[in-house]
C-alpha cells in the first residue's frame, strides 16, 4: 500500500472466520487423561477488511485436551487462498473453558510475495458455532 507518506510497513486488519466442513477427521487417541486429535483437516473462510487476507482456508489442526475439561493446547498449519495469491501459515493456540485463542504467522506468495502476516483468532465460549473474531497485521518482509 502506498500513499503520500511512502510505503506503509504495517497494515492492520480485522474480520471474522466462518468454519466449513471437516474434510479429514484425523486420528484420535486417549493417553493418561489426555485426548489427542491429530491431523484433522477442515475448510473455513476468512472475511476481513483487507482483501489480501480474505479467502478460503485449508486448515490442519492438532489438539491435546484434558479428557475431563476439554481444555489444552492446539497447533497446526493453514493455507489461505484467494484469486491474487496465497498465505502459508503456522499457528498455535489454547482452548479454555472461556473459549479459544490462536496466534498464526505466515508468508505470502503470488501478489503477496515479500509480505508477512500475523493473525489472532478469538472465540468466546467453547461452542464451535460461536463466531471467530480475527485481528492481525501485514508487514513488508525485509529484503536481503
Amino acid at each position: 500500500m502506498i500513499d503520500e507518506a511512502g510505503p506503509k510497513t504495517c497494515v492492520f486488519f480485522s474480520g471474522r472466520e466462518i468454519q466449513g466442513q471437516v474434510t479429514n477427521p484425523g486420528r484420535t487417541r486417549l493417553e493418561t487423561g489426555k485426548a489427542f486429535l491429530l491431523g484433522m483437516t477442515l475448510r473455513a473462510q476468512d472475511l476481513t477488511d483487507d482483501e489480501r487476507v480474505s479467502g478460503e482456508l485449508t486448515i490442519e489442526a492438532n489438539v491435546c485436551l484434558d479428557a475431563v475439561t476439554a481444555c489444552g493446547p492446539m497447533w497446526g498449519t493453514f493455507v489461505l487462498e484467494n484469486p491474487a495469491g496465497k498465505w502459508l501459515a503456522a499457528w498455535i493456540g489454547r482452548k479454555t473453558a472461556g473459549g479459544s485463542t490462536i496466534y498464526a504467522m505466515g508468508y505470502g506468495s503470488g501478489a503477496y510475495e515479500r509480505l508477512l502476516a500475523n493473525w489472532t483468532y478469538t472465540r468466546q465460549g467453547q461452542d464451535p458455532a460461536y463466531p471467530i473474531d480475527i485481528q492481525g497485521f501485514i508487514v513488508l518482509a525485509r529484503s536481503r
